[in-house]
């Protein structure tokens, strides 16, 4: 498989995965945060579900990074 296919489609699977990932922050957000807040009190606890919705966010980036890479490792590996 040739360089330039091989970057389009880790692109047709990265990019996706980029915009799941941000569509399901800003639906995750705005309802998780009035209970974070109650939960762990202000500004502490807003903070707190930034840094879990990051993590959960990089944790989804990985794996739609790696099955890409794999799947073009699969698909361009010589038969």
């Amino acid at each position: 498989m040739s360089e330039t296919r091989r970057t389009a489609l880790a692109l047709f699977i990265l990019i996706p995965g980029v915009a799941l990932g941000w569509a399901a922050w800003q639906g995750a957000y705005p309802l998780l945060e009035p209970v974070a807040v109650a939960r762990l009190g202000g500004a502490g606890g807003a903070l707190a579900l930034w840094g879990l919705l990051g993590v959960a966010m990089s944790i989804g980036y990985a794996v739609a990074f790696q099955l890409g890479s794999r799947l073009i490792r699969t698909r361009s590996a010589p038969t």
